[in-house]
């Protein structure tokens, strides 16, 4: 079994239980409104999605000392156009919890980055305050990517259908969401190849904004980025190992900065 499939079966589980422990009506209603993800990244430039996450699959823990409201602060302090947290517990060490704590603490919009494979987390996200989430069209079936996206903007959500393989980004393309993007992670064998999002971003449906996700280690990556023409950038590992993680996004963006001045 790859790791994503045990991932997934883990989900399935995991939801479930969380669905009998809190059904669909018994989920507390959302306290405020939803904020405009697409138009965060729509700005002029290469806009940043900062990432709150304690560890991941591929690296192990990341920094277990991460207080997800603080660092929220400090990534929109630094200039991150949006949030993006983690909920997953079992290989990303994050919750729900940490995505309603960074949702209250901040005025940008956050993203729920998760495996999302129902329709009851579509309803969890938005009562807990996420303002958009992440759909992976490599692990959902086209009637289903086309299910949850259409419940998520029922609800008023945005979201983010990101893909990787030719058949995933195919299928992206057909449902036009109004941002999409590639992740440079195989999530079959957890290998990144930043080549490879910089060339296929012409695979990206015309018209909707453009992310690049994982893979950016550097100021430099983050250059080559946007000189490939990607509206925003979805980084996590580089900001929470660089020391301080709000200076590091400060370093990423000024690099930008350069790079419109010498123009």
């Amino acid at each position: 079994m790859s790791l994503l499939a045990e991932i997934i079966a883990h989900k399935e589980g995991e939801v479930r239980g969380r669905e009998q422990r809190l059904p669909l009506p018994a989920l507390p209603p959302r306290r405020d409104s939803v904020r405009d993800f697409a138009a965060a990244l729509a700005r002029p430039g290469l806009q940043v999605i900062a990432e709150v996450k304690r560890k991941s699959p591929a690296q192990g823990t990341l920094n277990d000392q991460v207080r997800p409201a603080e660092l929220g602060r400090a990534y929109e302090e630094a200039g991150a156009a949006a949030i993006s947290v983690l909920t997953d517990t079992a290989y990303f060490g994050g919750s729900l919890e940490h995505l309603a704590e960074v949702s209250a603490a901040v005025t940008v919009p956050v993203l729920r980055k998760d495996f999302i494979i129902g329709e009851y987390q579509v309803h969890e996200s938005y009562s807990a305050g996420a303002d958009a989430i992440l759909l992976i069209a490599d692990v959902l079936e086209g009637p289903t990517l086309e299910r949850l996206a259409g419940l998520a903007q029922t609800l008023g959500l945005h979201l983010l259908v990101e893909g990787y393989s030719d058949e995933s980004l195919a299928r992206i393309t057909r449902l036009a969401p109004r941002v999409a993007g590639i992740n440079s992670r195989d999530l079959t064998t957890m290998e990144v190849n930043l080549e490879a999002l910089l060339e296929r971003r012409i695979l990206l449906p015309p018209g909707a904004l453009h992310v690049a996700e994982s893979g950016i280690g550097s100021p430099g990556d983050l250059r080559r980025v946007s000189a490939a023409g990607y509206h925003g950038a979805l980084i996590g590992t580089a900001l929470l190992t660089g020391g301080d993680p709000g200076a590091t996004l400060r370093r990423f963006l000024s690099a930008l900065t350069s790079v419109e001045v010498e123009k």
